[in-house]
């Protein structure tokens, strides 16, 4: 389970400051079979800004404690 900083599970359509940012989780690749059937090095998440499109970030990654979770998507039953 990818984490953020503070310990939270990401979960797709979180609000997260991506360094300064407004962003919504839009993909996790949590295990390194996804992240090889996608053609990545590593588990990321997926994040969609308004400023630069999309943007993948991996929780290795120097920069990943500025990625804060602002709100959950509502959950729908």
């Amino acid at each position: 389970m990818i984490c953020y900083f503070d310990g939270q599970p990401v979960q797709l359509g979180d609000s997260v400051d991506f360094d300064g940012e407004p962003a919504t989780v839009m993909e996790i690749i949590q295990t390194q079979e996804q992240a090889t059937a996608e053609g990545l090095p590593e588990p990321m998440v997926g994040f969609q800004t308004e400023r630069l499109g999309a943007v993948y970030q991996a929780p290795s990654d120097r920069g990943w404690d500025g990625i804060i979770l602002l709100s959950r998507a509502p959950s729908h039953i």
